[in-house]
């Protein structure tokens, strides 16, 4: 039987956990069925992943239990559920600004969002839930967006009204400006994006809103066509994405490197590593590439692929043979 094939491991066993504890006793066979999981897999998730799954401190009857009965699966719970999950106010007051942060500003909330809020504020005590409500008046992270270049990028698209920007091209350094139509806002995978239509490339790009330096929106307007489709759009930046898997890179810098990496990649893409620091991107040609890290001027050395360790070795020597005196003439 074949597993579904893009599905995450965390997924799959919370979907196995439910359906096993939902039948006690199915064979191990029904629940492959009921669950397109491979029977082998299962074995591994109920005996490797989820005999390992519990809540803290982590004593004995806080673990789920599973137990394999020749072929038949029973699953028990640790005893905290038992009963409902009541978050503390913090924790609530955490998922509150988490839940409203994938809301693009000035938009509302989906209706799935507010009633996953008001849930969990309805199963706190009265003294938790007062608590939460005067944590939530005091932190507004919404308002606080309001005023953002985000906002004032969502008001721009929905006027239709062409912006200038001065976006900062990752691996350039440097900064450039552009009249850009503003069609969407959109997230995908965490990042803000302006999905706009670049007049002189004629074509629609994503602008990475942390990239964008400054904005000014400008008198004229302008029309998207009818054939415009956000959702579209987020799905051809997935393909991108996945595309580019083949050309990710590691590259690992030293001394006053590391300082330059952290101050001009993004935060998620870098790790420390002892005195080091480890930048995982991708690019889009070796050459150019190749360039921008030799044009870094710090000290760096390229961990995979041996693709681009090369062509970084051959632009440096390049470099060095053209800044080296010749020897006719020399005495």
């Amino acid at each position: 039987m074949s597993e579904l094939p893009h599905e995450p491991d965390v997924a799959r066993c919370l979907a196995v956990l439910s359906v096993a504890r939902r039948f006690p006793g199915i064979t191990l066979d029904a629940l492959s069925k009921k669950t397109h999981v491979a029977r082998a897999t299962l074995e591994r998730d109920l005996l490797d992943t989820l005999m390992f799954c519990g809540i803290p401190p982590y004593f004995p009857h806080q673990y789920v239990t599973v137990s394999l009965d020749e072929d038949r699966v029973t699953v028990a719970f640790a005893d905290q559920f038992d009963r409902p999950v009541s978050l503390t106010p913090f924790e609530a007051l955490a998922l509150k600004v988490a839940v409203e942060s994938m809301v693009a500003p000035g938009a509302e909330p989906p209706p799935v969002m507010k009633s996953l809020v008001a849930k969990v504020e309805g199963a706190m005590g009265p003294a938790s839930r007062a608590a939460f409500q005067r944590l939530a008046e005091s932190v507004d992270a919404r308002g606080a967006a309001s005023s953002s270049l985000t906002q004032r990028l969502v008001t721009a698209a929905a006027t239709r009204h062409v912006i200038a920007i001065d976006y900062l091209k990752l691996g350039s350094g440097v900064s450039t400006r552009r009249h850009v139509e503003p069609y969407s806002v959109l997230e995908h995978s965490g990042i803000w994006y302006v999905a706009a239509r670049d007049p002189e490339a004629d074509a629609v790009k994503a602008f990475r809103v942390d990239r964008i330096l400054a904005m000014t929106v400008l008198e004229s307007v302008f029309r998207v066509g009818t054939d415009w489709n956000p959702e579209a759009f987020v799905g051809s930046m997935a393909r991108r994405a996945a595309e580019s898997l083949s050309r990710r890179c590691k590259v690992r810098f030293y001394g006053s490197g590391v300082r330059w990496i952290e101050e001009n990649a993004d935060a998620a893409s870098v790790k420390r590593v002892g005195i080091t620091a480890v930048w995982t991107t991708s690019f889009d040609d070796v050459k150019a590439f190749a360039t921008f890290l030799l044009g870094s001027g710090v000290r760096f050395e390229v961990i995979e692929p041996i693709a681009l360790a090369k062509e970084v070795r051959a632009t440096a020597q390049a470099i060095a043979r053209i800044h080296t005196p010749s020897q006719v003439g020399d005495t």
